[in-house]
């Protein structure tokens, strides 16, 4: 009953930020038909080639911005108002687009988008990080996953049934709503503490254990408290920080480890979809990223059955190396169409190929590396930390969004897959390598055993230190 009762207050209290994340995929999920819509001539704006790929560069760039103001905003206003203000630009950003036709302003708008994903990238991982117990974090990860498939599907619903500033108003009222939940949120535990409230932290606390105030209860909220001040004395410039090896050993893994993941073309694969896809006898483009919605939802929703059955670094090379493969096979099929013969129910197949990429990220590889960034950074390296990984993540995007049309229209669409399809290679050997285990312990410990390692493994190389 006990248990129960946790799960059910720490489901309560991360809800809100699940709609966050919806709307996150309510702004990822309308680049790609919307594209194609404005690819038209008499469209409401019409679109040229090099402004295609801008438009879609345009919110990588806003990300790598984006981390850098949560600096500003998660340690001084708190999580809670920093997911605010998140909330409160998704809804601004669908107002300002129903009342304009200019191409500089939706360009102004896919920046904006850009820099409020990049806010609520890093404090939503913190704030699921640091509210969710070990045993079901990895679950609260695929549902958050799981809101952001269901804005993505509904937007693709959305852009092929309704006019262009249909959907704008659409979008606008759904943001409104998320912005409400923002409100209903509880302040983590863990800002309290650092900002010396330890009365309403400890309420916070106890009410995310069930109300709980037992001798359990009591010893880990002492643990967290004692934590906190040894990572607030670590905390004291930017330069002491990463000169710690653990801090920067773990700073640079994470790093690598989401530029590698954006380069196995997630974000370019999403906003050039309906563009890559072809109309067959049964479906169009856009029905057929409909489709590609509606099985990407399916797959995330399956994630959560076995997220925490099996170890991060498994679930992440698997995945990994059946995206290596999927991109081989979509490489393949676009160089056959384009360069030998007309492929037999091409359409079909790309669509299987590219849905099956989509399919393995939904499943295996978002919730996962997504939980990494939160597992594996210590209290003091979180904000930056957060900043930096998903600005290397951005940085890559950019690159991937901007050149996805170019290298399309130069080499051959099948190119930018080969591409993608190394770096899921590469992806795997590193995850292999150089990624630690983190499924089922707390955060506390995660951080006690990379420090361990670390200190051994100075040790070994300098045995006087001994």
């Amino acid at each position: 009953m006990l248990i129960f009762k946790e799960i059910l207050h720490q489901t309560l209290a991360v809800t809100p930020v699940n709609f966050n994340e919806f709307s996150q995929g309510i702004g990822y999920g309308w680049i790609s038909p919307t594209l194609e819509t404005l690819s038209h001539p008499d469209s409401v704006i019409p679109l040229n080639t090099e402004q295609k790929s801008w438009i879609a560069s345009l919110q990588e760039i806003g990300r790598t911005v984006g981390p850098l103001l949560s600096l500003l905003l998660l340690d001084t206003i708190g999580r809670k108002k920093s997911l605010i203000i998140s909330a409160g630009a998704f809804f601004l950003q669908w107002t300002i687009i129903l009342f304009t036709k200019s191409v500089w302003v939706i360009g102004a708008i896919r920046l904006l988008f850009g820099i409020d994903v990049g806010i609520n990238d890093v404090t939503s991982s913190i704030y699921f990080g640091e509210n969710a117990t070990p045993s079901i974090r990895g679950i609260f990860g695929s549902v958050a996953v799981s809101f952001f498939y269901v804005g993505v599907l509904l937007e693709y619903f959305f852009t092929n049934y309704f006019s262009y500033y249909t959907v704008a108003l659409i979008n606008a009222i759904l943001g409104g709503i998320a912005l409400i939940t923002a409100v209903l949120l509880r302040e983590s535990p863990q800002f309290l503490i650092m900002k010396g409230k330890l009365d309403q932290a400890k309420k916070n606390f106890e009410y995310l254990k069930g109300d709980r105030n037992d001798e359990h209860v009591q010893r880990e909220f002492s643990d967290i408290k004692k934590n906190i001040r040894q990572e607030q004395q670590r905390k004291e410039s930017l330069a002491k920080l990463f000169s710690t090896p653990f801090i920067y050993k773990i700073t640079l893994i994470v790093f690598i480890q989401y530029t590698l993941t954006q380069a196995t073309g997630f974000s370019a694969v999403q906003s050039f979809a309906t563009l890559s896809f072809s109309n067959s006898g049964f479906f169009t483009k856009k029905e057929l990223t409909i489709l590609l919605g509606l099985v990407q939802l399916v797959a995330v929703f399956s994630s959560a059955f076995f997220v925490e059955r099996f170890p991060r670094k498994t679930m992440l090379r698997t995945f990994y190396g059946l995206a290596a493969l999927v991109h081989l096979c979509s490489a393949a099929l676009f160089y056959t169409q384009q360069y030998i013969c007309q492929v037999p129910h091409f359409s079909t197949y790309i669509f299987i190929s590219i849905a099956s990429y989509s399919t393995i990220y939904a499943v295996g590889i978002l919730p996962s590396f997504c939980l990494l960034r939160g597992e594996l950074f210590p209290q003091s390296i979180k904000v930056i930390g957060g900043c930096i990984s998903i600005i290397g993540n951005s940085v890559m995007g950019i690159f991937i969004n901007y050149m996805y049309l170019i290298v399309a229209e130069k080499y051959g669409i099948y190119m930018n897959y080969v591409f993608f399809s190394v770096c899921s290679f590469a992806t795997v050997l590193f995850v292999r390598f150089k990624i630690p285990e983190t499924r089922g312990k707390t955060l506390v410990d995660i951080q006690r055993s990379i420090d361990k390692k670390s200190i051994k493994i100075k040790d070994d190389r300098n045995p006087e230190t001994i």
